[in-house]
């Protein structure tokens, strides 16, 4: 099972502009906390948590 918030460092990892990790940094604890509700709802579904992740990723791009 990964580790949610080195989910989310490595999104932010994943930006190549400075300032752009710092806005998406800035954001994170709002983000941190739908992400996690999103994440808990669709583990309702029974889709298990390292597949809610990846549909959650996936819908980000």
């Amino acid at each position: 099972m990964w580790n949610r918030l080195e989910v989310f460092r490595s999104a932010i990892g994943k930006c190549e502009s400075a300032t752009v990790r710092k806005d998406v940094a800035s954001l994170l604890p709002d983000f941190k906390s739908k992400m996690m509700e999103a994440i808990d709802r669709l583990k309702w579904l029974d889709l298990g948590y390292d597949r809610a992740v990846s549909t959650l990723l996936n819908l980000s791009h």
